[in-house]
């Protein structure tokens, strides 16, 4: 450390002195500094561009329909196909159904909507006062203790529970049941958010007891499953009714149809998307895709599905699906499947390629011949070919499994068909008709195919049947009349099989249990199907139970345009139209809802897009068109001292222009958005196929212009729009990959609409300018632009080559580095300095010491 002595013996200011020695090697820190204070006014205004053109593309989404937001607050982008804006559907009658119009594909014009039934969830309502429970539920605890799962989620109960807090734990506990406690009525309520078959209500391990306090009754709710023929529901009888509608229970889905299996399924980690309309083989097809090490395979001769696991360690699957769950039926439990190391799952996925059946039916009159190797599309199709004779029509339903036949004639339709040699089981059966000669040629309703007056010698069946997989199982004699079967029927535990009138009715003895019926041959399954069951749903009432009954909602019934579907939630789609179903509407006088082109909405929505792009066009221009003045630098710390705040301000607002002057990534960004509005749109499906055709050109170049900006024709859109507005909104929104485009010599051909080029571009931009300037505070805004925007920077495959570290923090961190050595360097030169003139300092000391001694030693004189 150097010892400074300021002037004390030459009277000298030695700060001074060293600090005008120093400003010359100062000026070097200076300049380092001031090129620093640069890069931060540049990274700065990057950063204020990227947020605009971010924030631009997000609100642009919203106004256009592009993006939602989830329950959980994350936004999601979407496409064309949620657009609905351009036109608008109305309901004849919006107390019974009210319609949106989503994405291009919607049919302008009138359809008809028929709610037969709407599609209810389970309900549980206490039966009565819950006066038993002593305690104000309202404000004390309730005494009880415990837990009870609810839909596999398990509530704690503590003594200082309220009938409230209860209802919040409930609520809260991801069940998908709202619960919620009336102090007036005391009255406890459960309510499944979801409607349709596949809401479930089921409550069980109840170690608390406050379940059976509540006196919970279930409501309207179907708890009865029957299945025939080894896996088939039946649920009509032989002859369809005037103006009426049948439907099958579940037939194996053929090849084509699939499973009806949707939504994710995670394998070892890596995701698996599953589709409602995947086939056997695309199923097979994505798993083995998926690289998790886990091989799938489908045998469609046994309807058995596999799932090898190769890797050699566990590999959990996880997930779930929307229609029906995949993992359940693989043997899963609670959303999760393990597969032991070097072991294989199998289990049965009913989807042969051909469904088997063969023979002729006969449907009003007019014969249909079947082939073993026809699928239900293939079915369908031939019935539905000879409709315009036969008035009836038929669908299958691939989510539910079910065929259903329409008759609208106006009176009854009878089907009529032979036995299929090899007694092979026929579509007749599927319909619980099993003709043999004795058989009237109409099948009147409440009657049965057999009966013990019809054919008291012996109903010639032979084989075996097993009823809710009870043992022993009951073997069918060829001999055997209705009464003996019947009467092995009731030897098995549970189950009560009687005969009035001709008609069978096998009923299970406990409330809740289903009846499943599985024929081991051919003669066993006939007989099931001879039976021509009728399987109506169980209406639960009564005290719920909590000993793990299952309680499902059941599906709403509508008929569109005269077809007759049913519907899992009273919120569906078709022909683009989604219908809100709020209530029953009377037989025979369904709702119409027109949909028509909304023209002075259209205009108004694109109007507004192509006011905001211009504006974020106008801004890139003018960023990098501004010039620099080259007379304002960054001040020194010392310029600043002797100037006023206001001085400063201003001073370095005049030292930032022109700090993108000319920049080349904006620059870049900007000719991308300029050179691909006028490439055609490859694929067009509709009348336009460039955006000059529907009035939209960019404006005249003009000297001081940006170039790029768009104008409207608005007369020339507003024709566009009224001709054929669908394909104004593929023209400007359509979705695709920039590396589909083509070109054929001098014309490009570009798979995505205008605004989806746009994004891309600024996308790309925005990506480009944060390899440069980094993220700052928004990296938040840039991922709800897109979710991967920022991987290739974090991850280091940047220009930089560092993860998170932008080209000018780099340039920034290396000039903080040079400023430090540079202040090492001015801090020794300085102690030198100081060293010298301390020195010198201490000479004259000395030399005026010596001086006074020689004058003390002289007298003075």
């Amino acid at each position: 450390m150097v010892t400074r002595i300021s002037g004390l013996a030459s009277g000298m200011d030695i700060d001074s002195m060293v600090k005008q020695m120093l400003s010359v090697d100062r000026i070097k820190v200076d300049k380092v500094s001031q090129s620093k204070q640069k890069l931060e006014w540049k990274q700065q205004l990057y950063n204020d561009l990227n947020k605009e053109m971010a924030n631009f593309l997000i609100n642009a989404r919203k106004n256009l329909g592009l993006s939602k937001n989830t329950s959980t607050g994350i936004t999601i982008n979407t496409g064309l196909s949620s657009i609905g804006w351009h036109k608008t559907a109305t309901s004849s009658d919006d107390t019974k159904v009210t319609a949106t119009v989503l994405g291009t594909n919607s049919f302008s014009g009138t359809h008809s909507l028929e709610v037969k039934s709407l599609a209810e969830g389970v309900t549980a309502t206490s039966t009565g006062a819950i006066g038993n429970i002593d305690k104000n539920a309202a404000t004390e605890g309730l005494g009880y203790s415990g837990t009870f799962k609810i839909n596999g989620k398990e509530v704690t109960v503590e003594t200082k529970d309220t009938l409230s807090t209860l209802a919040k734990k409930i609520n809260s506990s991801g069940a998908g049941v709202k619960a919620s406690y009336d102090s007036t009525l005391d009255r406890f309520f459960l309510q499944t958010d979801a409607v349709g078959a596949s809401a479930e209500l089921k409550i069980e391990s109840d170690s608390s007891g406050i379940i059976a306090d509540l006196k919970l009754g279930v409501q309207s709710t179907d708890q009865t499953s029957v299945t025939l023929d080894a896996s088939k529901v039946y649920s009509t009888e032989g002859k369809i009714s005037a103006t009426g509608t049948v439907t099958s229970g579940a037939i194996r889905g053929s090849q084509s149809y699939g499973p009806g299996y949707s939504g994710e399924i995670k394998i070892g980690g890596a995701s698996v998307i599953l589709a409602k309309s995947d086939s056997m083989a695309e199923i097979v097809q994505k798993i083995n895709n998926a690289g998790a090490n886990v091989k799938a395979s489908y045998d469609y001769s046994t309807g058995n599905f596999s799932l090898e696991n190769t890797s050699g360690v566990d590999v959990d699957i996880e997930g779930s699906t929307a229609y029906g769950s995949f993992l359940s039926t693989m043997g899963g439990v609670d959303g999760k499947l393990t597969i032991g190391a070097a072991t294989t799952k199998t289990e049965s996925i009913l989807n042969p390629t051909g469904l088997g059946y063969s023979g002729t039916i006969n449907i009003g009159g007019k014969d249909i011949v079947l082939k073993e190797q026809y699928n239900m599309e293939d079915i369908v199709d031939l019935i539905n070919v000879e409709s315009g004779t036969t008035k009836v029509t038929a669908s299958y339903d691939y989510v539910t499994g079910k065929l259903s036949f329409n008759n609208s004639s106006g009176g009854d339709i009878s089907i009529s068909g032979d036995v299929p040699s090899g007694g092979d089981i026929s579509l007749k059966n599927i319909l619980g008709i099993d003709l043999v000669d004795a058989l009237p040629d109409n099948i009147a309703n409440g009657t049965t195919v057999y009966s013990a007056t019809t054919n008291p010698a012996g109903l010639g069946h032979s084989g075996e049947i097993q009823i809710n997989g009870k043992l022993p199982k009951i073997t069918i004699e060829s001999t055997d009349s209705l009464d003996d079967i019947i009467g092995k029927i009731n030897g098995v535990d549970g189950i009560t099989a009687n005969v009035t009138a001709g008609v069978v009715s096998i009923t299970t003895d406990t409330n809740g249990i289903g009846l499943n019926f599985t024929g081991t041959n051919i003669g066993g399954a006939a007989f099931i199907n001879s039976l021509g069951l009728t399987v109506e749903s169980a209406s639960v009432a009564g005290t719920l139970s909590a000993n793990g009954s299952t309680y499902t909602g059941v599906d709403g019934q509508v008929e569109y345009n005269g077809i007759a579907t049913s519907v899992t939630s009273n919120n569906f789609t078709f022909n683009g139209v989604n219908f809100t179903a709020k209530d029953v509407t009377e037989a025979g006088k369904p709702v119409t809802v027109t949909v028509a082109t909304d023209t002075q909405v259209a205009m108004d929505k694109i109007k507004d897009f192509v006011e905001e792009y211009n504006k974020i066009v106008e801004k890139m221009g003018s960023v990098i068109g501004e010039k620099a003045n080259r007379n304002y630098q960054p001040l020194t710390e010392e310029q600043k001292e002797v100037m006023t705040e206001k001085e400063v301000e201003l001073w370095e607002e005049r030292a930032k222009k022109g700090l993108l002057s000319r920049d080349e990534t904006i620059n870049r960004t900007l000719s991308s958005l300029r050179g691909s509005l006028y490439d055609k749109l490859k694929n067009a499906t509709g009348t336009f196929s460039h955006i000059s055709e529907m009035g939209i050109t960019t404006e005249k170049y003009t000297s001081g212009s940006v170039g790029g900006k768009l104008a409207i024709d608005e007369e020339k859109l507003r024709a566009a729009l009224n001709s054929d507005a669908d394909s104004v909104l593929e023209m400007l929104f359509k979705d695709g990959e920039a590396s589909d485009v083509t070109s054929s010599g001098t014309t490009k051909e570009d798979p995505r609409g205008i605004f989806t080029r746009i994004s891309d571009n600024l996308i790309d931009g925005m990506k480009n300018i944060i390899d440069r300037s980094g993220t700052g505070d928004s990296a938040d805004l840039f991922r709800n632009v897109k979710s991967n925007m920022l991987i290739d920077f974090i991850t280091g495959n940047n220009m930089s080559k560092q993860g998170s570290i932008s080209m000018l923090d780099k340039d920034m961190l290396d000039m903080s580095k040079q400023i430090d050595s540079l202040n090492t360097w001015l801090f020794n030169r300085e102690n030198a300095y100081y060293a010298r003139f301390t020195a010198m300092e201490k000479a004259m000391q000395q030399a005026s010491a010596q001086s006074g001694w020689l004058m003390q030693q002289t007298g003075g004189n």
